[in-house]
This record gives C-alpha cells, structure tokens and sequence, in this order.
C-alpha cells in the first residue's frame, strides 16, 4: 500500500467509525496498519488530501463533538473559515488553543495530534 492510501486511510477514520457503529476509534486506527504514519506523513500531507475530500472535515469536527472526554485534543469550527485545535488538560493552565482561518490547516493539525494520542494510549 502507498502512503496516498494510508493518508486516506487516516483522514476516512471518522466516516468508518460512524458507519460502523460498534467500534473504537482505536481499534479503526489499528486495523488500518498505520502506526508507522507519525514519522512518514507530514501535515502538508494530510491537507493535500483533505482538500482533496473537503467533505472528511465535517466528519472530524462531528467526531471532535462527540468525543466523551475530559481531556484531550478537540477540533471546533467557530466561523464559516476560522476553526480551532485544542486540547483541554486536567489543569487549565495547560489547557492549549490554536487557532486557524484555513479549517483543511487545521483538520490535519488536529488529526496528527489525535493520531499520536491514540497511538500513545496502545
């Protein structure tokens, strides 16, 4: 497999953990077989093909929504063009917000960061 496809892959986890239902985001991700990604696919990657499949963004932010966490990284848009990337830590001082007027930016900010929490949490 290329690494186009694993970049499709990642960027499709939220569509195939709807569609499936019955499955962690974590289990999606380790079926995929991309743990290697962290090193290999750059964030200019992921945007290349998030622009490619504009549509994958609303599926991130819904994901993001629906996270049920008290910590972690979230994905928010705030305005048509204007999204943010943050995470929220168990102490508000180290609570960090990022903010973006190119929500593809930030979509493949957010989704490097969920990648590495994921794998993190393996």
């Amino acid at each position: 497999m290329q690494e186009y496809d694993y970049v499709m892959k990642l960027i499709s986890l939220p569509m195939e953990f709807y569609r499936r239902g019955n499955i962690s985001i974590h289990d999606l991700f380790k079926e995929s077989n991309c743990f290697f990604l962290d090193k290999t696919i750059s964030k200019d990657m992921l945007e290349s093909a998030i622009r490619e499949h504009p549509y994958c963004i609303n599926e991130w932010l819904k994901y993001s929504a629906d996270k049920r966490t008290k910590t972690g990284w979230y994905f928010k848009k705030i305005e048509q063009d204007y999204c943010v990337v943050g995470f929220l830590a168990s102490k508000k001082e180290n609570n960090i917000q990022l903010k973006f007027i190119d929500c593809v930016e930030g979509c493949a900010v957010f989704i490097q960061h969920e990648i590495k929490d994921i794998m993190n949490t393996q």
